[in-house]
C-alpha cells in the first residue's frame, strides 16, 4: 500500500480489542518518528491514563494509532487531528469512526466483515458507508477499499458488497411506543403541545413513507398525552403547554417505557421506606450507586 502511494490508510475492525491487537502487532514492525514524538505530550495532558491510553501512549510516536471507544472524546479528537494534519498514516479503528467524520482517507481495509459474536456479516449499507470513508470530497481526488476473502463463500458475498444495491431504508418509529416516542420529544425541547407534537410526527420519514394518512391520529396522540399525565411523566396547563416532569426526564433518558419508569419509581418508593434515608437526595445516590 505504501509502494502504491495508498497512504493514509483506516483499517476497519468489528471490535475494540482487535483494533488494539492490530495495533499492537503493527507497532513491532515499525520504528518511533522523530516529527511524531509531541504527540505524546499532547496526550498526556488529555488522558485520562488509563491501559488503553497506555497502549496508545507507544504507538504515537511510530506516526499510527487505534481509535476505539475505550478513548476518552479528548483523546480521539488528537487522534483525528493528527491524522488530517499527515502526522499518522494509519489509523485501526472500530465503527465508531465510520460515520460523521471526515479524514483524508486514501485506502480503507476490513480487517473483517463478519460480526462474530452474532454470526453476521455487515450490511450492503455498511460497506457502502464505511469504504466511503476513503477519496472523501476536499480530500483526495480517489480512495480504495479492501477486502480480503478468507473462503469461497466469503469471496461471493464481496462481489454483492462490489456490486449489490443498499438495502431498503425503514423509519425506526416503525411499531414504536407511541407513549415512549412522545415522551422523549417533549422531553428532548421537540415539542412543548399536542400540536407540536402532531406536526413532529408529520415531518418524519415514516410520515414521508406513508402513501395517505397520518401516522398517528390526533385521537391517538391525546390518548397518549392523557397516559403521560397519569403516569405522572408530563403536567399539561389550561393552555395546552405541557411540561415535562423530573421522572418523566428520568424515563426518557433511560428509553424504558413510561409504564414500566413508573414501575421502577412506585417500587423504588416502596424499597425507600424499609431505610432511615433522611433526604431523597442521600436516597436517589444510593439507588444510583445500586
Amino acid at each position: 500500500i505504501r509502494n502504491e502511494d495508498g497512504l493514509p490508510a483506516l483499517v476497519f475492525c468489528t471490535t475494540k480489542h482487535a483494533a488494539e491487537k492490530l495495533a499492537s502487532e503493527e507497532s513491532d514492525r515499525r520504528q518511533r518518528r522523530a516529527e511524531c514524538e509531541h504527540l505524546v505530550n499532547l496526550l498526556d495532558e488529555s488522558s485520562e491514563g488509563n491501559p488503553t491510553t497506555r497502549k496508545l501512549r507507544n504507538i504515537l510516536p511510530k506516526g499510527f494509532a487505534f481509535h476505539n471507544a475505550n478513548l476518552s472524546l479528548d483523546e480521539r479528537r488528537l487522534i483525528e487531528t493528527a491524522y488530517r494534519n499527515g502526522e499518522l498514516d494509519l489509523l485501526y479503528a472500530t465503527s465508531t469512526l465510520s460515520a460523521g467524520v471526515n479524514l483524508p482517507v486514501k485506502t480503507v481495509i476490513f480487517d473483517n466483515c463478519c460480526r462474530t459474536w452474532l454470526n453476521q456479516y455487515i450490511s450492503n449499507s455498511e460497506y457502502l458507508n464505511m469504504a466511503g470513508r476513503a477519496g472523501r470530497r476536499g480530500f483526495q481526488e480517489n480512495g480504495r477499499s479492501i477486502l480480503v476473502a478468507k473462503s469461497g463463500m466469503e469471496h461471493e458475498r464481496f462481489l454483492r458488497y462490489l456490486s449489490g444495491a443498499p438495502e431498503k431504508v425503514n423509519s425506526a418509529l416503525h411499531g414504536m411506543n407511541l407513549d415512549r416516542v412522545c415522551l422523549q420529544a417533549l422531553s428532548a425541547g421537540i415539542a412543548t403541545t399536542k400540536a407540536e407534537i402532531e406536526a413532529f410526527f408529520n415531518a418524519t420519514f415514516h410520515q414521508f413513507e406513508q402513501s395517505s394518512g397520518a401516522i398517528f391520529s390526533s385521537q391517538e396522540v391525546s390518548d397518549s398525552l392523557t397516559n403521560l399525565v397519569e403516569l405522572k411523566m408530563i403536567t399539561v396547563n389550561k393552555k395546552g403547554k405541557v411540561a415535562v416532569t423530573e421522572l418523566g426526564k428520568r424515563t426518557a433518558g433511560t428509553g424504558v417505557l413510561p409504564a414500566t419508569g413508573k414501575l421502577f419509581s412506585d417500587q423504588l418508593g416502596e424499597m425507600g421506606k424499609l431505610f432511615d434515608w433522611q433526604t431523597k437526595d442521600a436516597y436517589e445516590r444510593r439507588v444510583l450507586a445500586l
